[in-house]
């Protein structure tokens, strides 16, 4: 277990959060989720990023602010920056933890979703007749 103290913190988001072991791990970095399983954490590796790491994602959670209701809803946006991990000066950012079914609901129309659960319950023949002369 970690703690990682954030700073640029977004509306009812802690100072500080405790995470769990490593999710994933690339050549970026190392992605945590919050013990609340509400956020995901990512952890740049030191030795990849410096100070303009800090700075760019400084200016990207400025511009998330303009985002729309509708675009907050499926954009994992940072929504609070690394100060540290365990007091170490660390860099990174926070998200919302979005799940993969959330994200492919979000990225696919109306009309596939329920083209899609007519194929699961065997209905798909009877569109596929309606459609075709």
């Amino acid at each position: 277990m970690a703690i990682i103290a954030l700073y640029q913190n977004d509306d009812g988001i802690p100072n500080e959060m405790e995470v769990g072991d490593p999710a994933y791990t690339g050549g970026e970095g190392i992605i945590f989720f919050s013990k609340d399983n509400l956020y995901a954490i990512k952890i740049y590796h030191a030795n990849r990023v410096g100070v303009e790491k800090r700075r760019f994602l400084e200016m990207i959670r400025v511009l998330g602010r303009s985002l729309t209701q509708e675009e907050a809803q499926f954009l994992c946006w940072p929504r609070a920056l690394v100060r540290a991990v365990d007091g170490a000066p660390q860099i990174g950012c926070v998200t919302k933890r979005q799940t993969v079914r959330k994200l492919f609901q979000y990225s696919i129309s109306p009309g596939i979703v329920f083209l899609i659960r007519e194929i699961v319950k065997g209905e798909a023949h009877v569109i596929y007749r309606r459609s075709c002369p």
